[in-house]
């Protein structure tokens, strides 16, 4: 598709399918991703994804082998940007999830949410059919094991669903959608990590004048600073490096062509 182009960050590290494009696009991108009826899986990209992909090698391999994967916050457009890629705006993952939740009504695409809290599903589920015109939406608790894949495979398939959004930490929910992406086999499966939470109405999302100056994570730490401390300035410290890294890489680059 013409809107995903390679995201050469590093020597040994390319993303291949990146969006360049803007949220207004996105819709009509959708429709053809999901009109192409292959096994595809979605990646947010972030400052948090980049770390884990330094740490973790299944997520770097859940990354580079992702169908589509966007710019979920504005370190990304920032790191693009200083390494002379176009990208038009960050896509945040709930607001994508939004958006294909008010477009499957309408495409009539059958949707699965996976998550592990009984409690936040249930809530989700009858919000999403208030909210959301002509959706037909099931729930699954998330359990280990191939069993459940393969339960969960044949139950999406007898339903003829199109959408998985799958709600576990990072990097979980990423590994365990590219692992199983050919025998859960639907056209779009995204990870969201705490979008449940934040459609559901159990957690607050940043107000519109926090999104607009990219503060939105300085929000989430505001909210839960002594549960994200740690891992906030793991991430954060350590990706102000790696830009610092890129730079001089990129720099150094434009040297050696003169």
């Amino acid at each position: 598709m013409k809107s995903l182009e390679a995201f050469r960050l590093t020597q040994d590290f390319t993303i291949p399918n990146f969006y360049q494009g803007g949220f207004d696009d996105f819709s009509e991108f959708l429709v053809g991703f999901v009109g192409a009826h292959r096994p595809a899986c979605h990646v947010s990209l972030n400052a948090s994804a980049l770390y884990w992909a330094s740490r973790n090698e299944n997520f770097k391999k859940a990354l580079t082998r992702a169908d589509l994967v966007t710019a979920d916050g504005a370190s990304i457009v920032m790191a693009r940007r200083l390494l002379g890629f176009p990208t038009r705006s960050q896509l945040p993952g709930v607001d994508l999830m939004d958006l294909a939740l008010r477009l499957a009504g309408p495409q009539g695409w059958g949707v699965t949410l996976v998550g592990a809290r009984s409690r936040v599903l249930e809530i989700l589920k009858k919000r999403c059919q208030d909210l959301y015109s002509n959706l037909s939406c099931s729930i699954e608790l998330w359990r280990q094991g191939q069993g459940f894949v393969s339960d969960l495979a044949g139950r999406m398939r007898s339903r003829g669903d199109r959408l998985l959004f799958v709600s576990l930490p990072r990097p979980s929910q990423d590994i365990w959608l590219d692992q199983n992406k050919e025998i859960l086999g639907l056209p779009f499966m995204m990870g969201v990590g705490g979008s449940f939470e934040v459609l559901a109405g159990e957690a607050n999302r940043a107000p519109r004048l926090w999104r607009r100056f990219a503060l939105e994570w300085l929000f989430r730490f505001l909210q839960e600073p002594r549960r994200r401390l740690a891992a906030t300035l793991q991430a954060t410290f350590w990706f102000g490096g790696y830009l610092a890294k890129l730079w001089l890489a990129q720099k150094k680059l434009s040297i050696f062509r003169l």
